[in-house]
């Protein structure tokens, strides 16, 4: 179709996540009537995975859940399995489910299948991995994951295992194991479902001394391998606030 002449931005502080901005504010972006009704239950589970809006940690990883299912899709990972080609099928069979329940669509399909039954198992590996290197920082505020100190126990990334490994932690620290230039990836991120009383300027806080940078409740950056003093800065100032 032909590009619009002008494109509506809409900040809204209060929304939960980018899909509920389609249905509070369909006027203003310039969605056509009825899109929203065929679509609704596709909105409902993007609003879900986007806002991370599960009931507990442990369901984020449930794949019984077509949530779970749908967000596996989306951040596929399997060694044979093309993700720009998948995204692309997944975008234009989506856009043919209006009125329909997606997953009922997508689970006629072996090759959509494959890739959630392998995103399930190597959920799995996550969730042993982490428990292999998890450590609670000193006021237990903080649960603590430095696969540095074990590159072999890596998996990949599980953002929301932490939270059902420990569930009294009100944050989460994540060391990558160190890339050929001697640096990993740090992340830390907020418990959806344990949130702290007092909340830090975080993304101000990697700017300055991870060279990354995020928002209050989420951020990321680089460390160099061995830098302990930064992370337990970090740590300290989590377990403080919390």
């Amino acid at each position: 179709g032909a590009v619009p002449a002008a494109l509506t931005a809409v900040w809204d502080t209060a929304a939960l996540s980018t899909p509920g901005l389609m249905r509070t504010h369909r006027q203003a972006i310039g969605i056509r009537d009825g899109i929203i009704e065929s679509f609704e239950t596709l909105i409902d589970y993007a609003e879900i995975i986007d806002g991370a809006l599960y009931q507990s940690a442990s369901m984020a990883g449930d794949f019984d859940l077509p949530t779970v299912k749908l967000a596996a899709l989306f951040s596929c990972s399997h060694p044979v399995v093309s993700s720009r080609r998948l995204y692309r099928r997944l975008v234009r069979q989506l856009g043919k489910t209006a009125g329909r329940d997606p997953l009922e669509v997508l689970a006629a399909d072996p090759v959509y299948m494959a890739v959630i039954d392998h995103e399930a198992r190597q959920y799995g590996r996550k969730r042993e991995a982490y428990g292999r290197v998890m450590r609670p920082s000193p006021r237990g505020a903080v649960g603590i994951f430095d696969f540095s100190r074990d590159p072999s126990a890596w998996q990949g990334l599980g953002r929301f295992v932490p939270y059902e490994l420990a569930p009294e932690a009100q944050w989460a620290v994540h060391v990558a194991p160190p890339g050929p230039l001697g640096t990993c990836a740090i992340t830390c991120g907020q418990n959806p479902w344990n949130k702290p009383s007092v909340s830090i300027r975080l993304g101000e806080f990697f700017a300055a001394f991870f060279a990354g940078g995020g928002h209050d409740h989420v951020a990321g950056g680089e460390i160099r391998q061995g830098d302990s003093a930064s992370l337990e800065r970090l740590i300290g100032l989590l377990d403080g606030q919390s």
